[in-house]
């Protein structure tokens, strides 16, 4: 028996689209450090018990990463779902696993598959990819390059806090297509520059580019069409929550495997 704690705390103070990231400093990045002193606690209490963690976040500084290792005694690697279809969304994953141990993968059966994300060892998913005929976009389609898989949809980001919209990061600055940079503006910035880009929009019958709606980005992330979607609410896609099904289920149940 594994006593097994699962969790994804808030992001928005470790992510890189911010120049100004106050990381485990911030309001939200401490809850990170809250939930390492909470689970270290309860692990104290049950010394007689075999314990597992599994937490999501971003990349974020190599140090910060090092730290919350430390702090629950895990090793963090890297995952992108990208692995899986259509969507970028490289994530790291903190664990217990033994990966020296691990040779094959769950999947098929052939050798592991390692690289390199940023300064973080990335481990390949080598199972099933999804496919835009899967998809339903009703008159939509993806950018062809993306229907070919020899691109995928940058990472998605919630919208901008406030009307003033989302600032481009500093290594993008002067550095986007103009058509890009204009559906970005004439969206009031709501969402990251890279949101804006041929390959991340869908394109109406005319050949008109068009963001992606919730129910859309529900699907990007292998979600049933309005499945975060309650009575009376925006999707939490159109909202400062991410979902907890899809990719980030099928990615819990791939670690899950080596517990």
């Amino acid at each position: 028996m594994i006593v097994l704690f699962v969790a994804a705390p808030p992001c928005p103070d470790f992510s890189k689209i911010r120049d100004d990231a106050p990381g485990s400093a911030g309001p939200e990045g401490q809850k990170f450090t809250q939930y390492c002193a909470f689970v270290n606690k309860i692990e104290e209490q049950i010394p007689h018990k075999r314990v597992g963690h599994l937490v999501e976040n971003v990349l974020m500084a190599k140090g910060e990463a090092d730290h919350f290792s430390s702090r629950l005694d895990c090793q963090a690697v890297a995952c992108d779902s990208a692995d899986l279809g259509l969507i970028n969304r490289p994530r790291l994953w903190w664990s217990r696993i033994n990966w020296s141990k691990i040779r094959s993968s769950p999947w098929t059966g052939h050798r592991l598959k390692w690289g390199k994300a940023q300064k973080f060892h990335r481990v390949y998913d080598d199972g099933p990819r999804q496919d835009a005929s899967q998809l339903d976009l009703g008159e939509f389609k993806l950018h062809h390059t993306v229907e070919n898989q020899s691109a995928r949809i940058p990472c998605l980001t919630t919208p901008a806090p406030d009307e003033a919209g989302r600032a481009a990061p500093r290594k993008l600055r002067g550095r986007i297509p103009p058509e890009q940079r204009s559906r970005w503006m004439q969206d009031n910035r709501c969402f990251a520059p890279w949101q804006y880009a041929d390959h991340a929009m869908v394109y109406g019958p005319a050949g008109e580019p068009t963001v992606p709606s919730a129910d859309m980005k529900e699907q990007f992330h292998q979600l049933p069409a309005q499945f975060t979607k309650a009575t009376g609410c925006l999707s939490v896609l159109d909202t400062e929550c991410w979902p907890t099904g899809g990719i980030l289920v099928r990615r819990a149940n791939y670690f899950r495997i080596f517990f």
